[in-house]
């Protein structure tokens, strides 16, 4: 077929609409053709404006992706939101994190602790936000791990155990999956963290926020840092006040950040500096880190600007101060938790059994063996044994004859002790149990009968002196209710981690080759060395191991 006879039997196309408008501007004198273009930039532009003004003020909107099928059905065919639904369509989860990271920490690469966290949760369907404090040092299972510790750990975990993943981003995850195991499995897509150092500089460069503090902020030296009353908070003194422990502990410390938080947005909304967040988180980037977009963080902002004061509520999780090997806890009160799930999140939530934390226990301390022996001026029963895990904090040792009542002859943190308060031919049976704080281990018992021959030293028995000789100090006694420190354990650092089964992350501690706390080794110092028992004029030796 001859190809022109397609090019002449179809329809030819018709001159494009936008050379037609080209040819009659050319015609057109060039004042109004400048006209007409800023006229067409102008109409763009405002359509622009528009819809970004119309989706900064539907926030809800940022953060949903419609379904076109829900969205094109009839009003009597679409379902019944679930609630997985409701949390993705009504409800937006923020956590804010605050890290304080201290220069050794910094100087080993140890990671961060969350000093605060918070779930802002926006409900836009009540037109409501709540405001959650979750205790750093609550009790919660970690996310991706059979452990049990604070919740403040909780970042250091996915911190150190980041494989294929950046380090903070793998932190960040682990700490939203405990938190959601605190509320129940509540979904938290969204966060923001802090480097509370980037508290000093934000606060600086916004000209201080106004605030009125509730009382005289003294510090532990009894030093006036600030004084009560109406006043522009600097960044040096904002941080102060964030960080504050004096009045409430850690629980008011929480109910203080709130009302500083609150009041920030006050100042921001007065003084017209909303706009400014985009502009103040791009400066800030190495300090501030969040996976919200900055229309997403404009259009909360504004919504929040807008809210009446009333709407705004705050609640501050709480619960009893416990321990366990050691180290201060939180266990929340779980029919608080079942409260704040229903008046925030509208889920009806079973609350699980409270807990009652427990030491571990240890192991029952290993090579328990008598010697007796008459040489020299050590004359009388020489007992040592060696630890059998790293919960043998201390030992108690007690001591009886056949028919007679048994006698504590010691709590010692040594592993050795001489017992010269002895009778010839009578036979002595110890006993010996490790102890961490509450739990004892099973015990471990060893005899052994004192020849006819022995005549008493004349000086006082207990554990074996070394060169020079130095008493040891008695353990101190574990009460069965320990109260809550003055400064709660989440300033310290995180060594009594339970210790998992299949997982068991290096604590910062032992990193750095620093003394865990809660768990005291005796030092090289300390410990009585004494050198293994001979068989040798006519000493008698019995070992159990």
């Amino acid at each position: 077929m001859d190809p022109s006879f397609e090019l002449n039997h179809y329809p030819q196309p018709k001159e494009n609409l936008l050379r037609k408008i080209a040819k009659k501007l050319k015609k057109t004198s060039p004042v109004l053709r400048v006209f007409i273009f800023l006229l067409v930039l102008l109409i763009c532009f405002g359509c622009y404006a528009a819809w970004y003004t119309y989706r900064i003020l539907r926030p809800a909107d940022l953060f949903t992706t419609p379904n076109i099928s829900e969205a094109s059905a009839a009003p009597e065919e679409q379902k019944e939101l679930t609630a997985g639904d409701y949390f993705e369509e009504k409800m937006v989860n923020i956590v804010l994190l605050g890290f304080d990271v201290d220069a050794e920490r910094r100087r080993l690469s140890l990671g961060s602790r969350t000093d605060t966290i918070k779930i802002i949760s926006v409900n836009f369907d009540r037109d409501k936000i709540s405001i959650i404090d979750v205790p750093r040092d609550s009790y919660v299972k970690i996310a991706d791990t059979p452990t049990y510790d604070k919740i403040n750990s909780a970042y250091y975990y996915g911190y150190i155990n980041a494989k294929d993943k950046l380090r903070h981003e793998n932190g960040v995850e682990y700490a939203l999956k405990s938190i959601s195991n605190l509320l129940g499995g509540i979904p938290l897509h969204y966060y923001v963290t802090v480097d509370m150092d980037a508290v000093v500089e934000l606060v600086d460069s916004v000209g201080g926020i106004k605030f009125n503090v509730p009382y005289d902020v003294i510090d532990k030296d009894g030093v006036l840092q600030i004084p009560k009353g109406e006043q522009i908070l600097d960044g040096e003194k904002y941080l102060h006040y964030l960080r504050n422990r004096e009045v409430g502990g850690d629980i008011g410390r929480m109910q203080r950040q709130t009302e500083l938080l609150l009041a920030t947005l006050d100042h921001f909304r007065r003084e017209g500096l909303i706009k400014n967040i985009p502009v103040l988180y791009e400066a800030y980037q190495e300090l501030i880190d969040t996976n919200l977009s900055n229309q997403q963080i404009i259009a909360l902002a504004v919504y929040a600007g807008r809210m009446q004061k009333e709407n705004i509520v705050s609640y501050t999780l709480s619960g009893s101060g416990q321990s366990r090997d050691g180290v201060y806890y939180m266990v929340l009160d779980t029919e608080k938790i079942a409260q704040v799930m229903e008046e925030v999140f509208a889920v009806p939530y079973t609350p699980p059994e409270p807990q009652r934390l427990t030491d571990t226990t240890p192991v029952a301390p290993k090579g328990f063996a008598a010697s007796f022996s008459e040489a020299g001026e050590q004359r009388g029963v020489k007992l040592t044994w060696s630890k059998g895990d790293k919960y043998n904090l201390s030992f108690r040792l007690y001591r009886s004859t056949p028919g007679g009542s048994e006698v504590k002859l010691a709590e010692l943190t040594g592993t050795s002790y001489f017992d010269i308060d002895l009778e010839p031919g009578i036979t002595y049976n110890y006993r010996l149990e490790a102890v961490n704080h509450r739990a004892v281990s099973a015990p471990v018992n060893i005899s052994i009968t004192v020849p006819e021959s022995f005549s008493r030293p004349d000086r006082e028995q207990g554990p074996e002196p070394t060169e020079p000789a130095e008493p040891q100090a008695p353990a101190p006694p574990a009460s069965e209710e320990p109260e809550e420190p003055a400064a709660p354990a989440g300033e310290s650092d995180p060594s009594g981690f339970e210790e998992p089964q299949a997982f068991e992350p290096p604590l910062p501690e032992r990193e750095a080759g620093l003394a865990p706390s809660g768990n005291p080794e005796t030092s090289a110092g300390e410990r009585e060395n004494f050198p293994e028992p001979e068989d040798s004029d006519g000493s008698l030796i019995i070992e159990i191991s």
